[in-house]
């Protein structure tokens, strides 16, 4: 199963911002497990983002299978399409 983890900030207008854009991506990929992490409500969002090196949100992290890998806003429709 894939999995797109979304990492944010409470107050983050650039992920407002891309908000409605999230929502149709989600409702193209009906099969893909979508969930979201948030910056000092999450522990897990610190470990992606260390891991990641993650400098801005919203950021996407891919699971597939044994793979993960990240995805900016810019290009999370075109990693998904190429899963």
């Amino acid at each position: 199963m894939i999995k797109v983890i979304e990492i944010k900030t409470p107050n983050c207008s650039r992920c407002k911002q891309f908000e409605p854009e999230y929502q149709r991506i989600k409702s193209m990929y009906p099969d893909i497990e979508f969930s979201e992490l948030i910056f000092g409500q999450n522990p897990e969002a610190m470990d992606y983002a260390k891991k990641y090196n993650i400098k801005a949100a919203p950021s996407f992290v891919i699971i597939n299978d044994d793979r993960e890998e990240l995805a900016k806003p810019e290009t999370l429709e075109e990693v998904l399409k190429s899963l």
